[in-house]
This record gives C-alpha cells, sequence and structure tokens, in this order.
C-alpha cells in the first residue's frame, strides 16, 4: 500500500498521522491539509523551573545493536520502511516514540515490534550518558536494507 501525500509548496506531509507510546497506537489522524499562522515568540520561551543544559564539549551518539529477530522481523514484508522517533533515557531505554512516516497499520506494528529488538547505548556528553531523542528508518524488504539511526540531543 502506498502513502498519499499532499504538498503544500515546498512540503508535504502523508494523509495519515499516527501517534505511539510504548508500542500502542494512541491516535490515528487522517490529514486533509496543513496550514499556518504567526507563532507568539513567548512559545519558545523555557518555563520557570527549567534547569539549563550546559553545552557538550564531546558528545556522543547514542549507538544502536541489532539483534538476529530484529533483522529476521524486517525480512518477513515486502518492501517499504517506517520512521520511529522517539526519547531515551540515559541507560539507552526508550521511552515514548511516535511514527512519523506510516507504510501500512501491519507494517507499523511490525516496526515496533523489531524496535524493541534493538539495544541502544545511550548519547554521552562529555563521557556521561544523558537523555536524547533518536529517529530510526526502519526498511523492510526480503533483501534487506541498511537502517539509518539517529541520535541527537
Amino acid at each position: 500500500m502506498s502513502i498519499q501525500t499532499l504538498s503544500t509548496r515546498t512540503r508535504s506531509f502523508s494523509r495519515v498521522q499516527c501517534g505511539v507510546h510504548n508500542g500502542n497506537l494512541l491516535a490515528e489522524v487522517k490529514v486533509d491539509s496543513i496550514g499556518h499562522a504567526p507563532l507568539d515568540a513567548k512559545l519558545f520561551d523555557p518555563p520557570p523551573n527549567a534547569s539549563k543544559q550546559e553545552a557538550c564539549k564531546r558528545f556522543a551518539r547514542a549507538e544502536a545493536e541489532y539483534t538476529n529477530e530484529y533483522f529476521r522481523i524486517r525480512s518477513d514484508y515486502n518492501s517499504g520502511s517506517v520512521v520511529i522517533a522517539g526519547a531515551l533515557d540515559d541507560r539507552g531505554k526508550i521511552g515514548q516514540t511516535e511514527i512519523q512516516q506510516s507504510a501500512d497499520r501491519k507494517m507499523d506494528e511490525a516496526a515496533l515490534k523489531a524496535l524493541k529488538e534493538v539495544h541502544i547505548h545511550p548519547a554521552k556528553c562529555d563521557g556521561r550518558a544523558i537523555p536524547s531523542f533518536f529517529r530510526l528508518q526502519i526498511w523492510f524488504s526480503p533483501s534487506m536494507h541498511p537502517d539509518s539511526f539517529q541520535s541527537f540531543r
């Protein structure tokens, strides 16, 4: 199944947006159009109780290790890909996730199952493990495509 996309000048988005938390589908929204309004600069102010995070002198991205089961799950489906983004704690444990690019419901569920088979070493700031965010594109194909795992702070 292919995802239909809508274009708004130079941007496109998928017609179906999914929200997932801990592997459970929380919401599935069908999008017809996207508009925009001017943003209030106050939206970007940190909350009063926020702590200031100092910049890292040496930042090391989170690293992923893939199990054999992860590769088996990926090879069980026809070609396609799912992009999952989420939070990592300072032990590399995956927190809240969301599907940013959906293939179809079965492949999305398989991607979340495959994600549970990924062992992640946390990002580091000056040698100290820190919470971070990740984005993982999981490719499905009997012939196996490489993955694109990105970690950022």
